[in-house]
């Protein structure tokens, strides 16, 4: 990914105006931080795929670019302060190899104009990115052939552009990842599972779950 001028000077005046002397940023301004630049990544990534997904292929190299600086930036921040960073993950680390390398293939794609399939790599440096946030997860294990699971797919992209920047809604299809299946112990779908900021697993429902309840648990997670 390129790396122009104007770029490296907004991320050098965020980690200054973030950071005191010496270091000694408190863990809610680092993290306050982290999850902005985390939230403005996913939002170019949204804007990414839909502008090649409409055929606008010729403006996508321009996002990705902007993807691939934020997220050099967000390293950066992240490596420096991340003793300050409240529920650390031990699995952090990983994530941060796996985007990387993630954006290592977004790269080589561009470069040979398969501008197409970099979209699923994206579509899962988003997900990444919200294990990263220490923000309440709801995953919806869901498949394409099940009505109900449609049912909730609708209502929680609405029930989402309320939460946006306060919990990650994730859909999860339960015939391409196996490895979440058998690790939540998913039997029957649609299944929306509830993490908390910890990223440890409050509650399920299995079937379709009122618009109101779901609403409920995000607010009290978020509170928690």
């Amino acid at each position: 990914m390129k790396i122009n001028k104007y770029t490296l000077l907004i991320l050098a005046v965020v980690v200054v105006v973030n950071v005191k002397i010496g270091g000694a940023e408190d863990f809610k301004t680092t993290q306050g931080t982290i999850n902005k630049t985390i939230l403005s990544i996913s939002e170019n990534i949204d804007t990414l795929i839909f502008t090649v997904e409409k055929g606008q292929e010729a403006e996508a190299p321009k996002w990705a670019d902007n993807i691939g600086e934020q997220w050099e930036g967000l390293v950066d921040i992240y490596e420096k302060h991340s003793s300050k960073v409240s529920h650390k993950s031990p699995q952090d680390d990983t994530i941060l190899t796996n985007i990387s390398a993630y954006l290592n293939q977004v790269t080589d794609l561009i470069e040979t104009g398969k501008l197409k399939k970099t979209i699923p790599l994206f579509k899962k440096i988003k997900q990444l990115l919200g294990t990263m946030q220490r923000l309440p997860i709801l995953m919806d294990f869901t498949g394409f052939r099940c009505k109900n699971c449609k049912i909730m797919k609708k209502r929680l992209k609405k029930i989402s552009k309320d939460f946006e920047g306060k919990t990650q809604i994730i859909f999860i299809n339960v015939n391409k990842e196996k490895k979440l299946v058998k690790k939540y112990k998913i039997i029957l779908i649609p299944t929306l599972v509830f993490l908390n900021k910890n990223k440890k697993e409050v509650y399920r429902k299995v079937g379709v779950m009122e618009e109101k309840k779901i609403r409920e648990k995000l607010e009290k997670l978020i509170k928690e």
